[in-house]
């Protein structure tokens, strides 16, 4: 009698069992062998006449079948893949392979039927099985409708905190009325629920009523999942499951109400937050940083939460965007000053680093300008004749209004043309005429004749004597 051989490209991942066994009714003799590492649920692979590529199943015999059977030996204590190598004669491959499929599926089934049931894996997988004879355990959960608990049970740790979705809603291998349940902990007497359904898909994905859990899970810990039937429902079903690991991350924004400014007013600042990753954002902080041409100014108020939560709950949901704004006030000093003002915010949670949003900018437009006006009255009238005569006084006025929109400074008046005889007026004793809110902020530190500072819209007056001549009076006759 000889022994079939099993050799694998991969030495090292190969176990050859000890024991070689011996089967009745024309099977000849096959050796076991482990292969450790997989991750697998249920029957693999049948296949026969050879075994599949980069692998060789040789044979003392001419005669008959080489037969090739891999299933998973699965369990919460670990997991192994079962190679079988079989010579088979003709006339026994029907029977042994009914018989192979019907007992190792049944092994399959025993071991999602108990509790911690199969181990599942990775980021996303499914699985078809069926709950059709199973049985409960004393101090298993029930599940919706009542009547008898026929649960089949997986175990699946999560690699990262994140959400895991697992669910029965195949339109094509979910035949049931299935109901899905999700816990954590070690005995099937002493679980705790984190998730429960049983008709998530019902008009969506599946007349039959299948069902989904969605779980906000923790790196590490290893949660239960319960699939039954409906008030005693069994039937066959499709397992899915999809990992999504946390992804916190968010988009800041800002914007001013305005692109330039020309005058003193408030600039508004509106700032979004907007959790674009996949968790809730906890623990914010904001903080804003504003200048003019690189020196620092001072917000007036803000930032401020204007709206965005909308559970109240002080934490930016996957589905919120928040709003703040600010203002600062412009002042006159400001205009004086020119440039730009660059306001930026800076943003950071709990669960991210902090980002810096692009800065909102407003630019100053400076448009200095002066108007002068010029009036005489006669001062002195020698003859009461009401026109300038000899040795009589005009008194000239000169007004100087600030047009613009920026402080002119050092303001003084001088005559360019004057066809009097008797000198040429020099203005002085300047007065501010013109006022304009806010008040008292044009002043006059420079001395005489010369004006020190006159802000936007105000009017400094400055006036000049002048005395007539006989030389004036032939002149102008």
């Amino acid at each position: 009698m000889r022994t079939a051989r099993y050799t694998h490209p991969k030495d090292d991942t190969i176990g050859f069992a000890a024991r070689p066994w011996t089967v009745r009714d024309g099977i000849i003799r096959a050796n076991l062998v482990e292969i450790h590492g997989h991750n697998c649920v249920t029957i693999l692979a049948v296949a026969s006449v050879g075994a599949p590529g980069g692998h060789d199943v040789a044979s003392g015999y001419s005669d008959g079948v080489i037969l090739y059977v891999l299933v998973r030996a699965n369990g919460e204590q670990g997991e192994s893949l079962q190679a079988f190598v079989l010579r088979v004669p003709l006339r026994m491959l029907p029977l042994l392979l009914a018989f192979i499929i019907v007992t190792l599926g049944a092994r399959a089934a025993d071991a999602s039927n108990n509790f911690p049931g199969t181990t599942i894996s990775g980021n996303s997988g499914s699985l078809l099985a069926s709950n059709v004879g199973a049985t409960s355990q004393t101090g298993e959960p029930t599940t919706y409708g009542g009547g008898a608990v026929n649960s089949m049970w997986y175990s699946w740790t999560a690699p990262a905190s994140g959400t895991l979705t697992v669910e029965t809603c195949s339109n094509t291998q979910t035949n049931f009325d299935t109901t899905l349940k999700t816990y954590t902990g070690t005995a099937v007497n002493a679980l705790t629920t984190v998730a429960q359904n049983d008709d998530a898909c019902a008009t969506t994905f599946n007349s039959s009523y299948a069902s989904r859990n969605t779980v906000a899970v923790t790196a590490g810990t290893t949660y239960r999942i319960q699939v039954d039937g409906y008030s005693s429902a069994t039937g066959s079903f499709l397992l899915s499951w999809d990992f999504a690991a946390n992804t916190p991350q968010f988009a800041v924004t800002k914007s001013a109400s305005v692109s330039s400014i020309s005058s003193p007013g408030t600039i508004t600042y509106t700032i979004t937050v907007e959790n674009t990753g996949n968790t809730t954002l906890t623990g914010l902080t904001i903080s804003d940083s504003l200048t003019l041409g690189g020196s620092s100014r001072t917000l007036t108020s803000g930032p401020t939460y204007v709206s965005g939560d909308t559970n109240s709950n002080g934490q930016i949901n996957t589905t919120e965007t928040w709003t703040y704004t600010a203002t600062y006030a412009v002042t006159q000093a400001d205009i004086d000053q020119g440039g730009t003002f660059s306001n930026t915010v800076t943003y950071d949670t709990a669960q991210t680093a902090p980002s810096t949003s692009a800065a909102a900018t407003t630019t100053i437009t400076q448009t200095p300008a002066m108007s002068l006006t010029k009036s005489a009255i006669l001062l002195t009238d020698l003859n009461n004749d009401g026109e300038a005569g000899v040795g009589d006084v005009v008194r000239y006025t000169y007004a100087a209004t600030n047009t613009g929109n920026v402080t002119i400074s050092n303001v003084t008046v001088s005559e360019t043309a004057f066809n009097g005889s008797n000198g040429t007026p020099v203005p002085g004793s300047e007065t501010l005429t013109g006022d304009v809110a806010p008040t008292g902020d044009s002043t006059d530190l420079a001395g005489p004749g010369i004006w020190g500072t006159l802000r936007p819209n105000d009017t400094v007056s400055f006036t000049a004597d002048y005395t007539v001549n006989q030389q004036d009076v032939d002149q102008l006759q």
